[in-house]
């Protein structure tokens, strides 16, 4: 009885030690590609001498006006700015590609970046809807006057409703100078 109680222990020891070393490895690796990730945004931020802080600005606002953001992203110093985000399209208009962001983090902005073929053949060659890292000028700023929502109408027959309302959203226009995937 007393070996096996022993056997049982070890067991549940050697157990906890494997189950608390995955742990450990996982951390590691996560911190790990956080790393990689911050210095991939600090050497982009420093190649162009860009501003990494500009929405430090808009940390005591609430609900920022687009006067707010327009004055931290339109720099007085012409700076241009790092932010992080997701491609979720890239079109071509008059030979000129422009490719739309959602920037990931509050307040919510669509960024409309005009940039180079080169660039704009950089971000087709993934799958879409990628984590990006962008160093961009911004040259306006703002807020759409209404928003229309709908929901799919339950039958064919059903016309769908639309509701006005006001968006919480920004648009931002520029020049898309450089960005690199964030894996």
């Amino acid at each position: 009885m007393r070996t096996s109680t022993v056997v049982l222990i070890v067991a549940l020891a050697l157990l906890m030690a494997s189950c608390n070393s995955k742990v450990d490895r996982e951390k590691e690796e996560q911190n790990k590609r956080e790393a990689q990730q911050t210095k991939l945004k600090n050497d982009l931020a420093a190649k162009f001498s860009a501003s990494a802080d500009w929405n430090e600005k808009l940390k005591d606002r609430l609900l920022p006006y687009s006067v707010d953001l327009e004055e931290a992203l339109i720099r007085s110093d012409k700076k241009p700015i790092l932010f992080e985000g997701f491609v979720e399209d890239v079109t071509r208009n008059n030979n000129k590609y422009i490719v739309r962001l959602s920037h990931s983090e509050s307040p919510k902005v669509y960024f409309l970046l005009e940039c180079t073929p080169e660039l704009a053949t950089k971000l087709r060659s993934r799958q879409g809807f990628d984590h990006v890292a962008v160093i961009a000028s911004i040259s306006s700023v703002r807020k759409p006057n209404i928003k229309l929502e709908s929901d799919l109408p339950s039958s064919p027959d059903e016309s769908p409703d639309i509701e006005v309302t006001n968006p919480d959203a920004f648009i931002a226009k520029g020049s898309m100078l450089d960005f690199e995937f964030i894996e």
